[in-house]
């Protein structure tokens, strides 16, 4: 069909041809592209559609209107029986897709800037704990409440990985997030908070963290509390960004992160999309995909936090767990 569209002129230009097949080549052919044309339903068009319909709408109606005029060379040919199913058949939900919020955009800085609002939160006047919190969630480009309710049975320090539970993540699944040196580092500042503000305050959540170096932690004690032992509140790190002037808010760190992954790393766009908790391909695909790409996410957040804040090479040896002294 491409072809005759070439041949009858309705796609000279060649850019535009081009950019005509791929855009179905990157969003259609995965889900259905070994595919006979008419073992093709208005299911598998649904569900290749409506994964990129929020994130990319304009791309989501140039595929579907593609395949639509695909269908209709086929059913000119008698290749399918109709009716069109990217056609007529799925327009009541089309209609009610177009009725979703859009995405928000949140202020995000030039990941080349990022670096310096690192250093400027590390060394502003803000409370410890909502500092700590806010370098932890920019290296792992995790989102606010993934970590402002983060608890220490989360955190497996062997194996430096944090599992953040299902009711926490946006997608409604256990989320694995690989932890780079320089957050185990934060980890070990938290606990040093903890024990400093036990110090000043006896009767701080005493019964939670112990001995905090290399002593027993209640496994539910949050790793980032407030100063009265409750998670930190919705506006916490939004206050601190504000106060400290970096230009942005703590979400958009994620879309710095986002960008430095896609023009530096050199990583994979799964292993980058699965570093932000995203849902990557469609349900195809999914079904046959089901790793989560632990350790290429391992190296690109190392890489990350390398860019944020280089470490020496002596603070590459931390064992968070067994750290001892103030």
């Amino acid at each position: 069909m491409h072809e005759a569209k070439v041949r009858g002129g309705r796609l000279a230009n060649p850019k535009h041809s081009l950019n005509w097949l791929q855009v179905l080549e990157r969003h259609a052919f995965p889900a259905i592209g070994d595919m006979q044309v008419a073992q093709v339903t208005k299911r598998d068009v649904v569900e290749l559609l409506e994964p990129i319909w929020d994130r990319l709408p304009d791309t989501a109606r140039r595929v579907r209107q593609r395949l639509r005029a695909t269908f209709t060379w086929a059913l000119g040919f008698d290749l399918i029986a109709g009716p069109n199913p990217a056609g007529e058949a799925i327009e009541g939900l089309i209609a009610e897709w177009g009725r979703r919020p859009r995405a928000v955009h949140y202020s995000a800085l030039d990941y080349r800037d990022v670096a310096a609002a690192f250093v400027t939160i590390k060394r502003s006047q803000g409370m410890r704990e909502t500092r700590l919190a806010f370098q932890f969630l920019i290296l792992t480009a995790a989102r606010s409440g993934e970590v402002r309710g983060a608890i220490w049975s989360e955190i497996d320090l062997e194996a430096m990985v944090w599992t953040v539970p299902a009711e926490r993540m946006k997608a409604g699944k256990p989320h694995r997030v690989p932890l780079s040196m320089q957050a185990l580092w934060v980890l070990l500042a938290a606990r040093q908070a903890i024990r400093q503000r036990r110090k000043r305050r006896p009767d701080y959540n005493a019964a939670d963290y112990g001995s905090i170096y290399g002593g027993p932690i209640n496994p539910n004690a949050l790793l980032f509390p407030n100063p009265s032992g409750r998670p930190l509140s919705d506006n916490a790190l939004n206050l601190r960004a504000k106060k400290d002037g970096l230009g942005c808010v703590p979400h958009g760190f994620r879309s710095s992160f986002r960008d430095w992954a896609a023009e530096q790393s050199g990583a994979s766009r799964e292993a980058i999309e699965m570093s932000l908790a995203h849902i990557v391909g469609g349900p195809v695909e999914r079904a046959y995909f089901r790793s989560d790409l632990l350790e290429q996410r391992r190296r690109l957040l190392q890489a990350w936090a390398d860019y944020v804040e280089p470490l020496p090479p002596w603070a590459r040896g931390v064992d968070v767990g067994n750290a001892q002294g103030a």
